[in-house]
């Protein structure tokens, strides 16, 4: 059975639950770290500080959750400027997405992966380019073919974001029933709390804790200890997220990782 709602909108909704279980004063401190890396054209930055269209993506669904108002002629102006056509597949998304966000009447035509030269791990099956591709489809209202996005027999993952990714794709298709990969993430837990990238890795990391409790909360399962110690962990004064507890540097896309595992813990 088909899942009733996108990828992006399961997003979206746990962003939200995240925003509804903060403090007002809390809400504010992050939004008032968002509204911080926007810049004056209505991009966002990335950890240098540049503009950068894949940090914008991130940009402008913190902004769209935290009500904070895009500059939206300077921010289209922006957007226009990329040619698509000549963008890697994590950049055409990113793009795409952002000018649906900002521009209803947006209707592009989604590329398929093995039109790109350069592809996430290169790899037009990897668990993460099917799930960009799918949610890509998605919002586009591109009607996707299930043969092209499962494999015939289940691989085995070495990392949590493509186990994750492999859930979540498998999820839309077939529906959030828990499968044996499931357990398979819940086992990939540090019992303080975080998921590390891979077996064996430390430290556990903030982007790959939210996508692994992101998949685990779409298949109504539970992980193995509490997140909440750890995500918070990775939250600084200025209201932003940081990817790993020993670094300190914020942005936009740790900060949207924050609140995506947030989103998933049920107060």
């Amino acid at each position: 059975m088909t899942a009733p709602d996108t990828i992006s909108l399961r997003m979206l909704q746990c962003l939200q639950t995240a925003k509804e279980q903060l403090s007002d004063a809390a809400r504010d401190r992050i939004a008032g770290y968002v509204r911080s890396q926007q810049t004056d054209e209505g991009s966002f930055v990335d950890r240098n500080g540049s503009a950068d269209l894949y940090y914008t993506l991130f940009g402008c669904m913190l902004a769209f959750v935290l009500d904070i108002p895009l500059r939206l002629p300077s921010l289209t102006a922006y957007l226009h400027r990329f040619d698509v056509e000549r963008l890697d597949f994590v950049h055409y998304a990113a793009c795409l997405r952002c000018r649906l966000m900002t521009d209803p009447a947006f209707t592009p035509t989604v590329r398929a992966p093995e039109t790109f030269p350069l592809l996430p791990h290169h790899d037009r099956q990897s668990p993460y380019t099917r799930f960009l591709w799918l949610s890509l489809l998605e919002d586009t209202g591109g009607v996707p073919e299930r043969e092209q996005f499962l494999p015939a027999a289940e691989p085995s993952y070495d990392s949590v974001t493509n186990l994750a990714a492999a859930l979540l794709v498998r999820g839309q298709l077939d529906g959030y029933l828990p499968p044996p990969l499931t357990e398979q993430l819940r086992r990939r837990q540090h019992e303080w709390g975080g998921f590390p990238a891979s077996p064996g890795l430390f430290p556990a990391d903030l982007l790959s804790t939210a996508t692994a409790l992101f998949a685990l909360h779409s298949c109504q399962v539970a992980p193995l200890y509490d997140p909440y110690p750890f995500i918070t962990a990775h939250w600084q004064e200025n209201g932003g997220f940081t990817a790993t507890l020993d670094s300190e540097a914020c942005d936009v896309e740790y900060t949207f990782y924050g609140l995506l595992a947030l989103g998933t813990i049920k107060n």
